[in-house]
C-alpha cells in the first residue's frame, strides 16, 4: 500500500498531493540473530517481531566473523533461512554481514555489507579498509556502511570511500553527525542509515527505537535495493512514522516544496516541544528553523522547506531524523 500511513497526517496540515509515486519502507536495520552470531533472538523471531511493530523489511547483518563463516556454504544457508521470509509487496528481507576489519577481539572497526553473492567477502584479519571495500562495493556490486562512527573515529576522514553512513545506532545510545557532515563538505554523497544494533530485544530503550525508512520506487527488492544505493534514505530515531513529499535524491532542475512530516514514539517525555531543524548546504549549517507540532495530532511535526540556491541539503531534525542529501 503506497504512502498511505501519514495520509492522515497530510490533511491535518493541509499539505498539497504529489504526484510522485513511491513506496516508504521502514526497515529495521543492523541485526544480530541467535544461532548466527551475538543475537539473542532467531532469524524467524526477528522477522516475526518486525512485521507485527510495522516494519516493511530487515537488513540481517551477523557477524562475519562468527558461525556464517564456520563452512564454505555456511552463508548460503544464512540466506536460505532469512530470505524465506521476504515476500514481495510485504516484507523485504536484505541478507547482509556485518565486517570487522583488522582483528576480531575486541575491534569496534565495522561495516555492513550487502551484495547478492552467495559466497561473499566474509573475513580476513590482515586485510585493509581498502581491500574489503573493493570486494564488497567493485568486486561484488554491492554496498558497504560505515557503522558506529564514534567507535570508529580512524574512518572519519574515509567516509568516501563508503557507501553509506550509519548516523544513529541503538546499541551505543549515540550518534555523531560530525563525520557525516565532514565528508559532504568534501563532496560525498552517500546515504544515512539508523541502525538498531540488535542483539537483545531487552534493550534500555524501546524495541524499534531507530529505523531506516527507504523510499524505492516498487515494493520489491530489487526496487528497494536501487533505491537505497541511489541515496534514498532517512534514518530515524524515537519516531513512529514518516512522511515526505518526496524522497532524498539528484535532481536535474530546482526542488519544489519539500514537506516532512514525523509522528513520535509515545512515551518520550514532552511531545508537545518544537523541534529545531538544521539545514545544511554542502555540509555546513545553512540554516535554522523550526517544526510546528500538530494542533490537534500529539507528537505530530511538520516542516516545509524550498531551497533556492543549488547545492546538496540535508534535512536533520535534531534528536529525530537525518535525510540523505537533496541535491541540484
Amino acid at each position: 500500500m503506497r504512502r498511505k500511513l501519514f495520509l492522515v497526517l497530510v490533511f491535518v496540515f493541509a499539505l498539497g498531493t504529489n504526484t510522485l509515486c513511491f513506496e516508504t519502507l521502514p526497515f529495521l536495520w543492523h541485526v544480530h540473530t541467535q544461532g548466527w552470531s551475538d543475537g539473542s533472538s532467531t532469524v524467524t523471531e526477528v522477522a516475526k517481531n518486525a512485521r507485527s511493530g510495522g516494519m516493511k523489511g530487515v537488513f540481517y547483518s551477523d557477524h562475519s566473523d562468527m558461525h556464517i563463516s564456520d563452512h564454505s556454504d555456511s552463508f548460503w544457508w544464512y540466506q536460505k533461512e532469512t530470505q524465506q521470509f521476504n515476500q514481495e509487496g510485504a516484507f523485504i528481507v536484505l541478507t547482509g554481514r556485518e565486517i570487522t576489519i583488522g582483528s576480531a577481539k575486541g575491534s569496534n572497526h565495522h561495516l555492513n555489507a550487502y551484495s547478492e553473492n552467495s559466497t561473499p567477502y566474509l573475513f580476513n584479519p590482515n586485510l585493509t579498509l581498502d581491500q574489503v571495500l573493493k570486494k564488497v562495493i567493485s568486486d561484488e556490486d554491492g554496498f558497504a556502511v560505515y557503522n558506529h562512527p564514534h567507535t570508529s573515529l580512524l574512518w572519519c576522514d574515509q567516509v568516501n570511500k563508503f557507501s553509506g553512513i550509519e548516523i544513529f545506532n541503538e546499541y551505543h545510545t549515540t550518534f555523531d553527525m560530525n563525520c557525516y557532515l565532514k565528508a559532504l563538505k568534501k563532496g560525498w554523497r552517500g546515504f544515512v542509515v539508523g541502525g538498531m544494533d540488535l542483539h537483545s530485544m531487552l534493550y534500555p530503550n524501546a524495541w524499534l527505537n531507530v529505523k531506516t525508512y527507504i523510499f524505492p520506487d516498487q515494493f520489491t527488492k530489487q526496487s528497494t535495493i536501487e533505491a537505497i544505493k541511489n541515496g534514498k534514505t532517512i534514518a530515524t530515531r524515537g519516531v513512529w512514522g514518516v512522511y515526505v513529499s518526496y524522497p532524498p535524491s539528484s535532481f536535474n532542475q530546482p526542488m519544489n516544496k519539500l514537506q516532512i512530516i514525523i509522528k513520535l514514539k509515545e512515551g518520550l517525555g514532552n511531545v508537545t516541544k518544537k523541534i529545531t531543524v538544521n539545514i545544511y548546504k554542502n555540509g555546513n549549517l545553512h540554516k535554522k528553523i523550526t517544526a510546528q507540532p500538530s494542533p490537534k495530532q500529539k507528537g505530530v511535526y511538520a516542516v516545509e522547506v524550498m531551497p533556492k540556491e543549488s547545492g546538496c541539503y540535508v534535512f536533520e531534525m535534531v534528536g529525530y531524523l537525518v535525510t540523505s542529501p537533496y541535491c541540484y
